[in-house]
């Protein structure tokens, strides 16, 4: 495939959503695009703004925070598999607000707790919402803390 024939088919591929360089060059080996093509191609689309990694890593962290509920653990050990670097996964976490990231635990925890039996014991209750929490990548701490004030000790 020729350089310019793969960079317009990447420029699109960018275009339509926010890239890492990780998805980006699985693209360009799936259309065996190899060595100096690739390097070039790469190169234009990060001097065109079409490839940002910081842009990627802080739309990923605020897309699946808010669709999908995930929590800090997750979306760090996501974006780890995407090769993001310790600076970009820091300064894409500051996408997420304190209070938010707590409301939508909470909203996490309340809809599993209404779909429990109403005489399930607290103990019980408590590991099972806490399990969700963590399932969903969110701080054991943080997690306790929003069940304390759902499940109050009587």
């Amino acid at each position: 495939m020729m350089r310019e024939e793969a960079l317009a088919k990447l420029r699109r591929y960018c275009d339509y959503q926010d890239r890492c360089h990780r998805e980006v060059r699985d693209k360009l080996l799936s259309l065996k695009v190899y060595g100096e093509d690739h390097a070039w191609v790469v190169g234009e689309l990060l001097s065109g703004g079409h490839l940002n990694e910081e842009r990627f890593a802080r739309s990923f962290v605020r897309g699946r925070f808010r669709m999908k509920g995930w929590g800090r653990i997750r979306l760090d050990r996501e974006l780890r598999e995407r090769e993001i670097g310790d600076y970009l996964r820091r300064k894409a976490m500051e996408e997420i607000d304190e209070e938010e990231y707590e409301r939508t635990l909470e909203s996490i925890l309340e809809r599993h707790l209404r779909g429990s039996a109403p005489d399930t014991p607290r103990a019980e209750a408590f590991n099972s919402a806490r399990q969700v929490a963590l399932r969903k990548g969110y701080e054991s701490e943080v997690t306790n803390r929003v069940l304390e004030r759902l499940l109050p000790r009587s």
